[in-house]
């Protein structure tokens, strides 16, 4: 159930500083130590003691001094300033590390865990990255997700068998980065493509089962942040270039190959154009990156729709692309088909499909940036669209081409197509309908006769 908003746009008394996107739930944390949380919370994600799911952000109940957040599918995790981890919401792995299974609607605290200075949340998993270097996983383990050389889901923090220092988690666990500038990665290695055949390289390697013990990286070095979507793995090096491996079948590498969806690759490509990237984010088949200048840049499968026109469209952008209507941004967060950002200003703005209120008051989706949380004046503001440049830039006519064609959504693309030829298809299309509908009036009034 969704309960609506009645204003536009959220003002927080505190200024947010962090954010973070789960499958379809959304946290900020705010700069006097609390947590806000919107959107779906059927398994009580949101921590405000109900499972009603809102647009409006509430305040996470019994959390203060909190200076981390992490949100999973549909369980959430708050780092406090003592070093003790807490979480909330779906616990039916275990992801919550109270030792039991059933889902919690407040905060209760990780079992065992204190001296922590990182968290991170996967899917139904958990991680902390303790003051000492060692690794903690919680959650499900099915497929060797926590590390722990098992495959036992743990209801309880273990150690993830990382042998040496790790000064650095993926995002969504799964890879840690360790004082020597190793990478190790450890869990699902296979990707299911073309119907339901399977391929191995998530990982990077050619291994064709799951890892559930963590293996080196051989490839990788200098690795700055690290993190995947569903199929596909997105780095940064120290220099600031942007590296990926995986499925290509949305042009979720980045590096304007030609989409193939039957090939993985598991050795790094360049993605290409982009520089001095300081955070990168991984939806399931989509890709941000934020640049130091504050810019954000997208490729992969994007959603978008057309004025005047009912339901809505994907595109594959095969090579990084700047978001118009943002700027000042200095975090980025990834959900289900939706994002969010985090401006200088404190403000938090979004954009993808919202049927869970993820995004604010706003329609069931949206194409542009818009305003969820409003930033340092603290007031009350009308939502601020995208502005008419921003607005072309989210337009399917803007930069498409051979490699990122316009094709409604569950449609098959054809290579080439041009945006003008899509228009021209779009007006045929209307055409014709209209042609079948002054036949079928003109049938009905002489049957009549």
């Amino acid at each position: 159930m969704l309960q609506a908003l009645a204003a536009p746009c959220y003002a927080s008394s505190s200024s947010v500083i962090s954010i973070s996107a789960g499958a379809s739930h959304c946290l900020a944390l705010t700069s006097d130590g609390s947590v806000l949380a919107w959107g779906s919370n059927d398994h009580g994600q949101l921590g405000d003691g109900t499972t009603v799911s809102t647009s409006t952000p509430v305040k996470v109940k019994g959390l203060a001094h909190v200076v981390a957040i992490a949100a999973g599918a549909a369980h959430s995790l708050a780092l406090k300033d003592d070093g003790t981890v807490w979480a909330w919401g779906d616990n039916y792995n275990g992801n919550l590390g109270d030792g039991t299974t059933e889902d919690r609607l407040t905060p209760v605290q990780v079992v065992g865990l204190t001296n922590v200075k990182a968290i991170a949340a996967g899917i139904m998993t958990s991680f902390a990255l303790k003051d000492d270097g060692t690794l903690w996983a919680w959650g499900v383990n099915s497929r060797g997700d926590l590390g722990d050389g098992t495959l036992e889901d743990r209801l309880t923090p273990v150690q993830v068998k990382v042998p040496a220092k790790v000064v650095k988690i993926g995002h969504k666990g799964t890879f840690a980065v360790t004082d020597d500038g190793d990478v190790w990665a450890w869990g699902n290695n296979v990707i299911i493509v073309f119907g339901n055949n399977s391929i191995c390289g998530m990982l990077g390697d050619n291994y064709d089962q799951v890892r559930p013990t963590p293996f080196r990286v051989e490839q990788l070095s200098n690795v700055k942040e690290i993190t995947n979507g569903l199929e596909h793995v997105v780095f940064i090096k120290d220099d600031g270039t942007v590296w990926t491996w995986g499925l290509n079948d949305k042009g979720q590498l980045g590096n304007n190959a030609k989409i193939d969806d039957k090939t993985v690759t598991t050795t790094p490509v360049k993605a290409l154009g982009i520089n001095n990237v300081k955070d990168v984010s991984a939806g399931y088949y989509y890709s941000l990156a934020l640049k130091n200048d504050g810019s954000v840049w997208k490729w992969g499968e994007e959603y978008y729709t057309i004025p005047n026109m009912p339901g809505v469209y994907s595109r594959l952008v095969s090579a990084p692309e700047q978001i118009g209507g943002l700027s000042g941004i200095i975090a980025i967060s990834s959900g289900n088909n939706f994002y969010i950002a985090l401006k200088d200003d404190g403000s938090v703005w979004g954009w993808g499909y919202n049927e869970n209120g993820q995004l604010g008051s706003h329609a069931s989706f949206v194409s542009a940036p818009v305003k969820i949380i409003d930033g340092s004046s603290h007031t009350s503001t009308p939502t601020v669209y995208a502005t008419p440049s921003a607005i072309a830039s989210a337009n399917p006519c803007a930069g498409a081409s051979a490699n990122n064609p316009i094709t409604p959504t569950g449609a098959t693309a054809t290579y080439p197509v041009s945006a003008s030829q899509n228009w021209l298809d779009l007006r045929i299309m209307g055409l014709i309908g209209l042609l079948i509908i002054i036949i079928g009036a003109a049938y009905v009034l002489f049957t009549r006769k």
